[in-house]
């Protein structure tokens, strides 16, 4: 049960999480989709017709393709420079001769840089 304390927390907003801050989130969520959907259509009716002769695309199919396009490839945010987080936790408990061993191991699978 609340007390009059919070109670009056929640409705003049002092709360983090109170009433008026709800309804935000679900806004700015909508918002960034629409104007997503609006990119990808403009994009698709620039290249796509002209490049490949495909169809021209409609803001509800550019809509739809774009919730397609986040459930196939997830909804993860950016990622932190230098890789996935995981990444500099192994590479900081590996020790010197580790660390070049794996160096090495990586350039025989994937080849050496060019130099510049």
């Amino acid at each position: 049960m609340m007390n009059s304390n919070e109670d009056a927390k929640l409705e003049t907003g002092n709360c983090p999480f109170g009433r008026r801050r709800f309804w935000k989130f679900p806004l700015i969520v909508a918002t960034i989709i629409l104007i997503k959907a609006g990119i990808v259509l403009l994009l698709w009716n620039a290249l796509i017709p002209d490049l490949f002769h495909g169809p021209l695309l409609t803001y509800l199919q550019a809509l739809g393709l774009t919730v397609l396009a986040k459930l196939l490839f997830g909804f993860h945010g950016p990622r932190p420079f230098g890789g996935p987080p995981w990444w500099k936790a192994r590479w900081a408990g590996l020790s010197p001769e580790e660390r070049e061993k794996l160096r090495s191991d990586i350039l025989k699978k994937f080849g050496e840089k060019p130099s510049t």
